[in-house]
C-alpha cells in the first residue's frame, strides 16, 4: 500500500470526497490506496468465506479506488471519502491465482455516520456472486486485557504494491504505536504500509480465536512506509446494527441471509 499524492482528487473519472468536516491528520490522503510489501499470505486466521469480505472499491471499468469489508451480508464498512458520485462496484478476488478481482455487486446507496469518518454501503448482489460463500467478518468488542499498544495487527486491502500495480488482496503485520477512543495507529517503521486504494480496508486482530474487524483505514503516510490511522469500529457498533439491521459484533455477527 502506498501513496504519494495528496487528497482529494479525481480518479478515474469519479470525485473521491474530501475529508469534509470531519478532523484528520495532516497525512489525510484521500485518493485511493494495496499493501507495500505485504503478501498474498494472511498472517491471521480466516473462518471459511471471510477473505471473500475482503473486497475492492470498483469504478465500471475496474479501476481500483479503495477498499472495504463486508460486516453484515448485503453491507460493506468503508470511510466517506470512498464515497462516489458514479456507479461503485464491490469486488472480490476468489482465489489467489486471480490477476483481478471479479465485481460481485453493486453499490446501491452508502449511510454516511456524521461523527465519524465512516461509511455503510448497500450492495446489491450481482447474478454471478449468488453461490460465493461470503462470510461478514465480526466487529472487535472491547478492547485487549492490556491495552492496544504494541499489539501486532494485520491490515488488508487491495491498494497499490511496491512495484506500482493494486487490485489483489494483500496484507502484512504492523504493531499498534497508539491508540485512543476513535482512531488506532499503526506504523510499518519504513518497512511496509498502507498505500493507494487501501483506504477503507479493514484492519484485523485474533479474538477468541477468530479474526476480527478492530477498523478501516482513514489515512496513511506519504510513503506507505509510515504510520497508518483507523477508524476504530467496535464503537460505532451500535450506529452499524441500527443501520444495517443485522448484529455486527464478535460470534454474534450475521453470517447470512435470514
Amino acid at each position: 500500500m502506498s501513496n504519494t499524492n495528496s487528497w482529494p482528487q479525481f480518479v478515474s473519472g469519479l470525485l473521491i470526497v474530501g475529508c469534509g468536516s470531519v478532523t484528520v491528520p495532516e497525512q489525510c490522503d484521500l485518493s485511493s490506496r494495496a499493501i507495500y510489501y505485504g503478501s498474498s499470505v494472511a498472517p491471521i486466521a480466516f473462518a471459511s468465506g471471510e477473505p471473500l469480505a475482503i473486497g475492492a472499491l470498483q469504478d465500471e471499468a475496474g479501476n481500483t479506488l479503495c477498499s472495504a469489508v463486508m460486516v453484515a451480508p448485503h453491507w460493506a464498512l468503508t470511510v466517506a471519502h470512498c464515497e462516489a458520485t458514479a456507479r461503485l462496484f464491490f469486488a472480490v478476488q476468489i482465489n489467489k491465482a486471480q490477476s483481478k478481482p471479479v465485481q460481485v455487486a453493486e453499490v446501491a446507496y452508502t449511510v454516511l455516520q456524521e461523527q465519524t469518518p465512516l461509511a455503510l454501503m448497500k450492495l446489491e448482489t450481482l447474478a454471478l456472486s449468488q453461490a460465493l460463500p461470503v462470510r461478514p467478518i465480526g466487529l472487535y468488542e472491547g478492547e485487549p486485557a492490556e491495552g492496544w499498544l504494541g499489539v501486532d495487527v494485520t491490515l488488508a486491502g487491495f491498494g497499490q504494491t511496491e512495484v506500482g500495480t493494486r487490485g489483489q488482496l494483500r496484507f502484512t503485520q504492523t504493531p499498534v504505536v497508539d491508540a485512543d477512543d476513535t482512531t488506532i495507529r499503526v506504523d510499518g517503521g519504513g518497512v511496509t504500509g498502507a498505500c493507494q486504494g487501501d483506504s477503507g480496508g479493514p484492519l484485523l486482530a485474533e479474538q477468541a480465536g477468530a479474526a476480527r474487524v478492530v477498523g478501516v483505514l482513514q489515512s496513511g503516510s506519504r510513503n506507505c512506509l509510515g504510520t497508518d490511522t483507523y477508524v476504530r469500529a467496535w464503537r460505532q457498533a451500535s450506529w452499524i446494527e441500527e443501520v444495517t439491521g443485522e448484529r455486527v459484533c464478535g460470534s454474534h455477527v450475521t453470517v447470512a441471509d435470514r
